[in-house]
């Protein structure tokens, strides 16, 4: 029985070693610890509560997204406190942890650096009050970008940076802290924040659409990580968006699905992503087509091929 035994054990090894290196990664390292969803389900899950509640638990998802809009709870807090109030108080009943993403000006689609005593006020409002149900804090999202930040450069980006950790962290010492995750792997962006304010994120955070395009996003995160390293060794990065959209593109349902699939499997293969939140939970009907269609689950949350892989990460 011994003998049997060990044979058993040396076929399985020898089985295991012959698999590539991103399977065998993979089927070790891609879990729900590790990769998890924008949700954003206080802004966008009105009148579809309970599927997002089904939804969410029937996959086992462990780390969501959320959007604390600036807006909405310098208008009318007390309401949207309500919200929140009710969302996070799901995620925590499934002991789900949440990034929350902190952004934008007072008024509706201003995206210009707030004035600091308004957007310090909005901080220790939110921080306050969810620091309890909130894992990570990540300030802004895609600074780098003129859809969000304008002007869309590091010293533009420096006081909302600055501001948000110094605030944040006088609340929640232990909490982290990212930067408002890149619009890509942005070396030139996130060089210049580590030489003027290194010192104000716990971790650098950046977003993914390269729908597939493993070659290409590889070099930019060895790039990317090459960059960093002169400045802080060790960094692993949280990738605050990964996605791909079905919508005016020639990518199909199940193309897109065996995009995610590729690339979630060679970011975790290459150790140096410490989560990934895939872009987005479902699809929807106002921002049009392309915009609309980087969802998991349609309109009407149902399945698609994508939803069916992520449902089974272990």
């Amino acid at each position: 029985m011994y003998k049997k035994i060990l044979v058993f054990i040396l076929l399985f090894s020898l089985s295991l070693a012959t698999l590539p290196q991103v399977a065998f990664a993979g089927y070790f390292d891609v879990t729900k610890d590790k990769v998890g969803l924008n949700v954003h389900w206080s802004l966008g899950g009105f009148d579809r509560d309970n599927l997002y509640r089904d939804r969410l638990a029937e996959s086992h998802t462990r780390w969501v997204r959320e959007h604390f809009y600036t807006e909405v709870f310098l208008d009318n807090p007390e309401a949207w406190f309500a919200r929140y109030d009710y969302v996070l108080n799901q995620y925590q009943k499934k002991n789900t942890k949440v990034v929350a993403m902190l952004a934008y000006g007072k008024d509706h689609d201003d995206f210009r650096a707030p004035q600091e005593a308004t957007w310090k006020y909005f901080l220790q409002l939110v921080v306050n009050r969810y620091k309890d149900k909130v894992d990570v804090w990540e300030v802004w999202n895609e600074p780098d970008s003129p859809d969000y930040l304008t002007p869309n450069n590091p010293k533009a980006f420096e006081r909302i940076m600055t501001v948000g950790y110094d605030t944040i962290k006088a609340i929640d010492p232990s909490a982290i802290v990212l930067n408002g995750g890149l619009s890509w792997p942005n070396y030139y962006f996130a060089e210049q924040m580590l030489q003027n304010y290194g010192n104000k994120f716990d971790a650098l955070a950046f977003h993914v659409y390269y729908c597939g395009n493993w070659p290409q996003l590889e070099i930019e995160l060895n790039r990317f990580d090459d960059m960093v390293k002169k400045y802080k060794s060790g960094q692993r990065y949280w990738v605050t968006e990964m996605g791909c959209s079905t919508g005016g593109t020639d990518i199909s349902e199940e193309r897109q699905k065996d995009y995610l699939y590729e690339l979630t499997e060679n970011l975790i293969a290459s150790g140096k992503i410490e989560k990934i939140l895939l872009y987005n939970i479902r699809n929807y009907d106002f921002r049009g087509e392309y915009e609309d269609n980087f969802g998991l689950l349609d309109l009407n949350m149902n399945p698609r091929p994508a939803w069916n892989w992520y449902a089974n990460i272990p």
